[in-house]
């Protein structure tokens, strides 16, 4: 799977005032955009910069926005700015002219499960505050009505991977290849970090390292 975390080249001027208790899942209604498209339609807009914290896009690179202590300028509704991690994704899906996608392409979608897993443990955040723009701003579809979200909230209640590695030494850098898609969680829901790697898994990191190059 295809996916690099890229960090932030923006100089945004926010508070670090941002306590997350919830996750909040936009995307740009635009069929084809970048971050620097969102970091300058945001500035036009007479914004610090972009908004979001995260976004992705279709091939299922995750881009780093306001660093997550930054208060966000995604969600104003609730006070959810200095509340919640806002993540963008590529894509209109729902009807808007010309730009409408109906289909999520399946590497954004594994990129969003594993960005949304790491920033629920990482903020111990529950399912239950994993929302849609649309949740706060009715009057909006966003992320889209054709965006799969109860099959996406469902993957999220089902799957539970890397519960047993929160104290681990090597953590954060297992938190990295695993939102790089490059390795993942037993079948069991579990990771095992101190167990020895089989030939059989280290075959499936270079394949996936393989596929990223």
């Amino acid at each position: 799977m295809s996916i690099a975390v890229v960090g932030s080249k923006f100089k945004i001027e926010e508070p670090n005032n941002n306590k997350p208790e919830y996750i909040i899942i936009h995307h740009a209604l635009a069929k084809h955009c970048t971050i620097d498209d969102i970091q300058r339609w945001h500035l036009e807009l007479g914004w610090s910069g972009i908004g979001y914290h995260y976004f992705i896009s279709k091939e299922g690179y995750i881009f780093e926005g306001r660093k997550e202590e930054q208060r966000g300028g995604h969600c104003k509704q609730g006070d959810m700015n200095s509340r919640s991690i806002g993540i963008c994704l590529e894509g209109c899906y729902q009807e808007y002219k010309n730009q409408t996608d109906k289909d999520v392409p399946a590497k954004q979608l594994k990129a969003l499960f594993n960005l949304t897993k790491h920033l629920q443990r990482k903020y111990n955040i529950p399912v239950s505050n994993v929302k849609r723009h649309h949740d706060f701003a009715p009057y909006k579809l966003c992320p889209g009505n054709y965006f799969p979200w109860e099959e996406f909230i469902l993957t999220l209640q089902e799957e539970n991977i890397l519960p047993d590695i929160d104290k681990h030494w090597a953590k954060d850098n297992i938190y990295k290849v695993v939102a790089a898609g490059i390795m993942e969680g037993f079948p069991d829901g579990e990771f095992k970090p101190n167990l020895t790697v089989t030939r059989a898994e280290l075959a499936t990191v270079v394949a996936n390292l393989l596929d990223i190059m």
